[in-house]
């Protein structure tokens, strides 16, 4: 008999955000942490990837043009072997 695969009951994704050459990423952490860490702590997982980039588009490294490198970021829908993913 075959192992039954769990459900899956959200939806994950893989975030590549490259910075740019010589990124300010000191100069905007404090705002980057202020917008993330509620998501982080919260656990909010986006339902779908336009939900995933309106996110990413929101962020400080992206608006400010000088830590993330807009034009390689990569988001994918991503499969975790775990079930329960937890950030402590």
């Amino acid at each position: 008999m075959a192992a039954e695969l769990p459900k899956l009951t959200k939806n994950y994704f893989f975030v590549y955000a490259p910075d740019v050459p010589n990124a300010q990423r000191a100069k905007h952490l404090a705002v980057h942490m202020v917008q993330n860490t509620p998501l982080l702590k919260d656990g909010t997982i986006s339902e779908s990837i336009d939900d995933v980039w309106a996110q990413v588009k929101k962020d400080v490294f992206y608006t400010s043009g000088e830590v993330w490198d807009r034009s390689k970021i990569i988001v994918k829908p991503a499969f975790l072997a775990l079930q329960d993913v937890r950030f402590e």
